[in-house]
């Protein structure tokens, strides 16, 4: 099998995995083991490392609004607490 196809089948897992209430990591080794993939080769560590980074990077992206909402309120909460 050809790594593109390994790869979006993996990208699969990861993404259809990352939000549930269990390892996605664990799907990734059960994938990579159901699809023979040889686990010792450093190619497919850094492979897992850089997928799970990019499901990781993507929540603050994702959260951007929440986040800049929560500072804002939280700023304007501070500032009207403050004593002279």
């Amino acid at each position: 099998m050809s790594d593109y196809l390994l790869s979006v089948i993996l990208g699969i897992i990861e993404g259809l995995t990352e939000f549930l209430p269990v390892s996605s990591t664990a799907h990734l080794r059960i994938g990579e083991a159901l699809l023979h993939i040889d686990l010792a080769s450093g190619y497919w560590k850094m492979y897992t490392i850089v997928i799970q980074l990019g499901a990781i990077l993507c929540l603050p992206v994702y959260f951007a609004s929440v986040s800049q909402s929560f500072s804002r309120h939280f700023q304007k909460a501070s500032a009207g607490t403050e004593r002279s």
